[in-house]
């Protein structure tokens, strides 16, 4: 069974306890601003495109937006987590045909970048806070739904 959301001003959202960025989404935050400067980074490294400075840059907007608690945040937040867990997938897919050991430590890592990708959309689609500050609505959950 579904529970009913329900809707409220930002003036509401923002004055309820839920409706400033926790621990979760600041932490999310950081992750996009950290993989966002290591994208800008990366446009000096031997593969760089301008690419890199394009997303960099989103995702670095995107993490600023989150702390803000912009409402436009959330729809390029879990953009670049979709980008990031599409870049996860083709980075493992190339080190399939590598067979050298010393890559394993950053195939892990390749991994557990889009393992956060898919919990860090997940939470910020679905979370409780992610809604009342950024979509401004909150679960409808009464005494029959237990």
């Amino acid at each position: 069974m579904s529970v009913p959301w329900v809707s409220v001003t930002p003036a509401e959202a923002a004055a309820h306890p839920k409706g400033r960025p926790g621990l979760v989404i600041y932490a999310i935050a950081l992750w996009l601003a950290v993989s966002g400067a290591f994208d800008v980074l990366a446009l000096f490294g031997p593969v760089g495109s301008l690419w890199f400075l394009v997303f960099g840059g989103l995702s670095l907007v995107a993490a600023l937006g989150l702390v803000l608690g912009a409402p436009w945040a959330l729809v390029l937040s879990v953009l670049m987590c979709g980008r990031y867990l599409v870049a996860s997938i083709a980075e493992l897919r190339i080190f399939m045909f590598v067979d050298a050991v010393e890559e394993q430590g950053l195939a892990l890592l390749i991994l557990a970048q889009g393992i956060v990708a898919v919990a860090a959309a997940f939470h910020l689609l679905e979370g409780d806070r992610p809604n009342l500050i950024f979509r401004h609505r909150y679960r409808a959950y009464s005494e029959a739904d237990e």
